[in-house]
């Protein structure tokens, strides 16, 4: 059971007269509260949108239960980061499932800690994710131990904790509907936020009545490499529980500008050199395809070379050429003149002459070769730094894009490199996507929302609202939601962590020292 639930609440009833357009934190109309053979409870330990695991508590009229979680990840904004040493608000021995969405790790990277405190059960994803996670998750355990080294700090797990999750997880096909036990079934809906992503939808069934819960995870619903599935229609006519993501539910994709091949082509029109900095699964492959395409179609010379560096990102795009998911005539996605950098030809490719284009893990910038690489090259005025992801405001890539000079390993940095971002590569749904996709889930009784900031969570509950899918919309975001037959019995504001506050930084970025740098190089976000 959770801990630190708070007494406070709200309870929704038929018999409270309001309107029925209302969002967080106001009564909504309800059904009331009855007797049932089936209970069910879902919370969320993210207060925002990172570090997802939402604890699932199924209680039946015999007294036995059901309990797994969707989703297992780090924190990764830096006011929450300090949580990821917090133990779990629940003891991890009571659950029974993990039920894993994708390979980021917001999402998955918390599951050795589940196992260090005592999880001992079945961990459940898609065959592409399992592949994917257990590479990504000997990275991460690399560059923890490196960081716990640095800081002198006690690491959060251990290898045998990485290898536990690996052993205990299991890998299906996107549409396969398996049983978890006799009256849970968990069927694996095809996603196109990264390869090998899924939306579960979950089937609870005893005594002649069902409960069914949509949990989208993180979203999108195209997908470069593939056609991305329809729901379908037996689960649109299931009346259901729709646990959406929400991290861009105030922008609409019409506000999304397209610019990164016109970028390119121009930088290398003017004779520059580029450096682009990708996160290592998803991304890189992404901008390796749309290398290959400009090339296919004349526009980017294939004289201009192109190199991969990253030993995950090398891993991850071996991957994407051997997946059942990615498209046949889509696997051949490397460029021509295409090469891969490693220790022993990187300081090479440095000094080179010749005009190229380089792609860099981490995509913020804040470990892996980006940290060779941008002291070598910022002050060269023949190259461009290109972001092609999010930037967090304490990450090296946000010193970069905001400053004329950065400190870096205690030198001081001119930026004479030009540079750039883009926001196109998004593996989530904008506003308009996410209503779009709700529409497409059929019966939806109610929402709850994560994944998102606050505030947006409460502007695009209202779009919900207004758009007519349903009558009940929540915020689950540190909160815990009881499900009645149809829809939401009531809200419990719950707080999970205890989260101490972080001293302003200066605003001249320039001024973090070595030692405070290297607080940030543990946690980046791969989306």
């Amino acid at each position: 059971m959770l801990k630190n639930v708070e007494k406070r609440c709200i309870i929704f009833t038929a018999n409270i007269e309001t309107p029925k357009n209302n969002f967080i934190g106001v009564d909504i109309m309800s059904s009331t509260y009855h007797h049932s053979a089936i209970s069910v409870s879902i919370s969320a330990l993210n207060a925002e949108v990172s570090g997802s695991c939402l604890p699932v508590d199924i209680k039946y009229s015999d007294g036995k239960s059901t309990r797994f979680l969707v989703d297992c990840g780090m924190f990764q904004e830096r006011q929450y980061r300090q949580l990821n040493a917090q133990k779990f608000p629940f003891d991890s021995r009571n659950y029974e499932y993990l039920l894993i969405t994708h390979c980021h790790a917001d999402h998955y990277e918390k599951a050795p800690i589940l196992f260090k405190e005592g999880f001992d059960g079945i961990v459940y994803t898609t065959a592409t994710t399992k592949k994917l996670m257990y590479r990504a998750s000997l990275d991460s355990y690399r560059i923890m131990m490196a960081d716990s080294k640095n800081k002198k700090c006690k690491p959060l797990y251990s290898e045998s904790d990485v290898q536990a999750v690996m052993k205990h997880t299991v890998g299906y096909k996107i549409g396969e509907t398996i049983d978890i036990d006799d009256r849970v079934k968990v069927t694996f809906l095809d996603n196109g936020h990264i390869l090998g992503a899924t939306s579960f939808f979950v089937q609870i069934s005893y005594l002649g009545q069902e409960r069914c819960i949509l949990f989208s995870g993180d979203y999108k619903g195209k997908s470069i490499w593939k056609e991305v599935k329809k729901i379908p229609e037996w689960v649109r006519k299931k009346n259901k529980t729709v646990v959406c993501e929400s991290t861009y539910g105030n922008v609409d994709s019409k506000d999304v500008e397209i610019k990164f091949k016109n970028d390119i082509l121009k930088l290398i029109k003017s004779g520059k050199s580029v450096l682009i900095f990708v996160f290592a699964q998803g991304r890189a492959q992404e901008v390796l395809y749309e290398l290959k395409e400009a090339q296919n179609s004349g526009q980017l010379s294939k004289r201009v070379s192109v190199y991969l560096d990253g030993n995950l990102a090398q891993e991850n795009t071996h991957i994407y050429q051997d997946s059942d998911e990615v498209d046949e005539e889509k696997r051949d996605f490397l460029p021509d003149n295409f090469h891969t950098i490693n220790k022993e030809n990187r300081e090479s490719v440095i000094q080179s002459d010749e005009q190229r284009i380089i792609l860099t893990t981490s995509g913020m910038g804040d470990h892996g070769p980006a940290q060779i690489y941008i002291p070598a090259l910022i002050e060269n005025e023949n190259f461009a730094f290109y972001f092609t992801g999010f930037v967090s405001n304490d990450s090296l890539a946000y010193r970069i894009l905001h400053s004329k000079k950065i400190k870096l390993n205690e030198k001081e940095y001119n930026v004479n490199a030009e540079v750039y971002t883009t926001t196109e590569f998004s593996a989530h749904a904008k506003a308009d996507q996410l209503l779009e996709y709700l529409r497409e889930c059929g019966k939806v009784d109610c929402v709850l929302l994560n994944h998102g900031e606050k505030n947006v969570q409460k502007i695009f509950g209202q779009r919900i609202l207004d758009e007519g899918i349903c009558e009940q919309v929540e915020s689950l975001s540190e909160h815990t939601a009881i499900l009645g037959e149809h829809g939401i019995i009531r809200v419990i504001g719950s707080k999970f962590y205890s989260v101490r506050k972080i001293k302003k930084e200066k605003k001249e970025g320039n001024k973090r020292t070595k030692k405070s740098l290297r607080r940030y190089q543990l946690k980046v976000c791969r989306h």
